[in-house]
């Protein structure tokens, strides 16, 4: 039926835009108009304006525009109708012609028949659940602590061991061969079909309006030749990429809430549930994708990021952080640098309050990021910390705290051994860039700053140890250990020759360094080859190593300050971290560390 442009007018009477729109994405006040990221096209600055005065929308960017209907209509790309009822429920208006409404959705009426036969399906699955052979997936979801209340809110059933006994309910049920084979249950050949998903229990997967589109089953008696879980392969109407585990629910507390969990699978949303968290949505093994992005956005809540504390886990969620670095969102990671089990093992084993507890506690997306590297980053070589350095700027350029952004320098120093100062600089010159493009490997060379303070010390050594058999010998009592990586394999490979010879035959030394299996073989033979050519040093005395190597101890000294000082501020609030590095800089004026910009402002 056609709508009364009364209804329309009087729901936009009441509703305000500003309002509307918030439930859906963020949006910030600008002079007496309010600005968003455009949903409707991939903007990376607010572009889309809102009046308050006019009450209505427009990006400048994509051209999209209209009123507080007409947005909803078009975020959620559902009929006029559907959408002036949804701003009447967001404002609270009650009006009995809503209610006479003809939906006027646009119907994909080839896949009505498969949405129908998986619900048939469900139903199903959830009767079998009740009968004798049912006992045992009955026994599996009591000792989970998912029997009752969980068990009925989120359907869940067992498909029997006569896989044909599901094949023959739906055909019984008007279902065709061909639309069971769609949904994607159906296995064996077409004139004897069985369902696949035979002697599971049976987790149904809704989309974001709650229609069920597919299942995950998990296995009762262990097989060999089949996995614990299979999941409903890719149909029609299922598409992990536009599937979040329970955002159907999740959708209407999480506004509310004003938060969401984001988790690795559907066990955790149990666990959370279990624990009185209803705002929870899994990926179910899948990235985080751009259409996932979209239906959080439509959430307006803050993202709360927690998948296990595993190295699979801990990388799923930096790669998270990649993809929500530019979207706009609100969003932190649960900390869980320090536990290894995931939500329903937390639950189980510890209880309740324990689980709240670790749930409660996170961390900005840089400390995370920070903690991930220095538990699992590798960075042995130069150009590995160089990388690192690439990978972390962009990171640390969105602290905006003077504190946390000293502790990402401070846990940056500690995984790469540069100098503070270069990594400032490094940091500087990521800032200046105008599109804050990441500065490719070539440009930043926080190495080479390590030239000015101490290297040239540690490269004057391995000169001497070329050329002359004592400096070896002084090395090896006296410093046997250089900051530099390169001249410190060096120094062993010199160390190995000296033992059966007198002195260096530079092209013998090279066959010997090249048949060896050590990392970076190549950069050590050319740093060999050009410092062997030098002689421009003073005649070897122990004077002038005695000189080389305080200045070596200096530096590893500093070091070793610096360490300690990551240390001593871990865990402290930000008030008690200034106090430490005022304390440290009052007693370490000489070491010449950076200050930092307190101008900064957040972006």
């Amino acid at each position: 039926m056609a709508f009364k442009s009364n209804l329309a007018d009087e729901i936009l009477h009441r509703a305000d835009i500003v309002e509307v729109i918030s439930n859906y994405i963020p949006v910030t006040k600008k002079g007496r108009n309010y600005v968003a990221i455009c949903p409707f096209h991939d903007d990376k600055n607010p572009s889309l304006h809102i009046s308050k005065d006019k009450q209505i929308y427009k990006c400048f960017a994509c051209g999209a525009g209209g009123n507080a209907i007409s947005f909803v209509q078009n975020y959620e790309k559902i009929s006029f109708g559907d959408a002036l009822k949804k701003v009447a429920d967001l404002i609270g208006f009650d009006d009995e012609r809503l209610k006479q409404y003809q939906h006027l959705n646009k119907i994909d009426h080839t896949l009505v028949p498969l949405y129908n036969c998986l619900e048939d399906l469900t139903k199903y699955y959830q009767y079998c659940l009740l009968t004798e052979e049912g006992k045992e997936a009955k026994n599996y979801l009591d000792q989970r602590g998912l029997a009752g209340d969980i068990e009925q809110t989120f359907r869940l059933g067992y498909a029997l061991n006569n896989g044909e006994a599901s094949i023959e309910f739906l055909q019984k049920r008007g279902h065709s061969i061909k639309t069971i084979e769609a949904i994607g249950i159906m296995g064996g050949e077409l004139n004897q079909p069985f369902d696949r998903n035979r002697g599971r229990v049976m987790f149904p997967i809704a989309d974001r309006d709650g229609k069920i589109v597919g299942f995950s089953g998990r296995i009762l008696q262990k097989r060999k030749d089949v996995g614990k879980y299979v999941n409903s392969p890719e149909t029609p109407v299922f598409k992990k990429s536009q599937i979040l585990y329970n955002f159907d629910r999740a959708k209407t507390t999480a506004r509310h809430d004003g938060y969401v969990y984001i988790l690795e699978g559907f066990m955790d949303v149990f666990a959370l549930y279990r624990a009185g968290i209803n705002s929870a949505v899994a990926l179910m093994g899948t990235a985080l994708t751009k259409e996932h992005i979209a239906m959080l956005r439509s959430l307006n809540a803050e993202l709360r990021i927690c998948l296990d504390g595993d190295l699979a886990g801990q990388m799923g969620m930096l790669k998270i952080a990649k993809e929500l670095s530019n979207s706009g969102l609100s969003y932190s990671f649960v900390d869980s640098s320090n536990e290894q089990r995931d939500p329903d093992e937390i639950l189980t084993q510890d209880g309740k309050e324990a689980l709240l507890k670790y749930l409660d506690k996170r961390i900005s997306h840089s400390v995370f990021a920070m903690q991930y590297y220095r538990l699992h980053g590798k960075a042995e070589t130069t150009n590995d910390r160089r990388r690192l350095v690439v990978e972390m700027l962009p990171i640390i350029d969105t602290i905006t705290n003077q504190e946390e952004l000293m502790d990402g320098l401070l846990i940056l120093k500690s995984l790469t051994n540069f100098p503070l100062e270069s990594l400032k600089k490094s940091l500087d010159l990521y800032r200046k860039r105008s599109n804050k493009t990441i500065p490719s490997f070539r440009e930043v060379h926080p190495e080479r700053e390590l030239i000015r303070h101490f290297s040239f010390a540690e490269r004057d050594v391995i000169i001497y140890m070329l050329h002359d058999k004592r400096a070896a010998t002084y090395y090896e009592a006296n410093i046997n250990y250089l900051y530099d990586d390169i001249y410190r394999s060096i120094a062993n490979f010199l160390i190995d020759y000296y033992d059966n010879h007198e002195a260096i035959d530079v092209a013998e030394l090279i066959n010997t360094i090249a048949s060896n299996d050590t990392e970076g073989v190549q950069d050590i033979i050319e740093e060999v080859s050009s410092l062997s050519l030098r002689n421009d040093l003073p005649a070897y005395s122990d004077k002038s190593m005695d000189e080389l190597r305080l200045t070596i101890e200096a530096e590893r000294n500093k070091e070793m300050k610096e360490r300690d000082l990551l240390e001593q501020t871990k865990g402290k609030s930000d008030a008690e971290k200034a106090a430490i590095y005022a304390q440290y800089y009052r007693k370490n004026k000489d070491d010449n560390l950076p200050v930092l910009d307190k101008e900064r402002k957040p972006n």
